[in-house]
């Protein structure tokens, strides 16, 4: 059995480039997932969905969910931290709850928690060490279908690796003749120039810098970090606003200040967003703002302590232009297929009229 011919017509085959796309990405979100997973040994900040069981038997549902930033505070809830069973499960409206005790202390226990979303979302697991009336948290990491996006030009680039592979090796096993023949259509360079292209024509077409209007969709994505008033002694101090909600009035601001206490934060809420400073003048910094979701952006504005000046916001990715990429590799493998062809006939007749 010829293993390499099968190689190439395996690697350089278009259906193969979705499926190594498609495992690539199942791979990459398990990968980013396990590149998020928290320590609290190692100073790391715990995801903001991080919860806490309480339980109690005077309330009509023994189980009540706390999130860690309540515990850090002291917030009062009528229970213990301890469970009653080394394992058990419930639900509430919109996630599905179940809890282990991993280990018994004299102290009392470690408990890890798994919080799943009805909708399938996301799962988080939340690990951390219990008494009666205290919670110390060890480690947080979660599942979240976001991280898919975050995982796809990863993907991409590994199934293109795969196919260029393909074709390379198709190209070097040909006979001499055959390799003469077709060496003036030169296929794989035809693809790349065409794909490449695209994929840049894509990126500059589709993800302009607004400088100037922003309002409707551009206010409602354009996002902003703020800080809680004396936030440093909580675990989450950190908020995340939009340009259209700040506007509109509703958001009560008391006690929110735009200004960041440090070049560069983390912004933990529910998604991993991140801010840093550009310019600091003292009563006022230029702050960049890198939003990561289902869509990937970037807002750079004026902060002052009690408001913000937009600057600029540029959309660099979005669902949409996954899309895009694969609808623009099947377009580049067609018309591959054409000019190569082309060049094929010509060249054919060209030796026939030298005859």
């Amino acid at each position: 059995m010829n293993w390499t011919r099968i190689a190439i017509v395996v690697l350089s085959s278009g259906w193969f480039f979705l499926a190594s796309c498609t495992v690539g990405l199942f791979t990459g979100t398990r990968i980013v997932a396990l590149v998020d997973a928290r320590d609290a040994s190692s100073g790391e900040t715990m995801h903001s969905q991080f919860s806490i069981l309480v339980w109690s038997e005077e309330n009509d549902s023994p189980y009540r969910v706390m999130d860690l930033s309540d515990a850090v505070r002291g917030k009062e809830m009528a229970g213990t931290f301890l469970m009653p069973q080394s394992a058990g499960s419930f639900d509430t409206r919109d996630s599905d709850y179940s809890y282990t005790v991993i280990e018994e202390r004299a102290a009392g226990q470690i408990v890890e928690v798994v919080e799943a979303y009805k909708d399938g979302d996301n799962t988080i697991w939340s690990r951390y060490e219990a008494s009666s009336t205290t919670v110390t948290p060890i480690s947080s990491r979660m599942f979240y279908f976001g991280y898919a996006f975050a995982a796809m030009p990863y993907a991409m680039g590994f199934a293109f690796f795969l196919y260029l592979v393909g074709r390379v090796l198709g190209y070097r096993n040909r006979d001499r003749a055959e390799r003469k023949s077709e060496r003036s259509s030169r296929g794989v360079l035809i693809f790349v120039a065409i794909y490449g292209v695209s994929l840049a024509a894509l990126f500059f077409l589709s993800t302009p810098t607004e400088t100037d209007d922003f309002t409707g969709p551009v206010a409602g994505n354009f996002t902003v970090a703020g800080i809680v008033a004396g936030g440093e002694a909580i675990e989450q101090p950190y908020r995340v606003f939009t340009l259209a909600r700040m506007n509109s009035g509703e958001l009560n601001l008391d006690g929110v200040s735009f200004l960041l206490p440090k070049p560069k934060i983390t912004l933990n809420v529910g998604d991993i967003h991140r801010a840093r400073i550009l310019e600091d003048h003292g009563d006022w910094q230029l702050v960049q703002f890198d939003y990561s979701n289902t869509r990937t952006s970037t807002s750079i504005y004026r902060a002052y302590a009690d408001r913000i000046e937009p600057v600029s916001y540029r959309l660099t990715s979005s669902p949409m232009h996954m899309f895009a990429v694969l609808l623009l590799f099947v377009i580049a493998l067609v018309l591959t297929g054409i000019i190569t062809g082309v060049l094929k006939w010509r060249a054919r007749r060209a030796l026939k009229l030298q005859h």
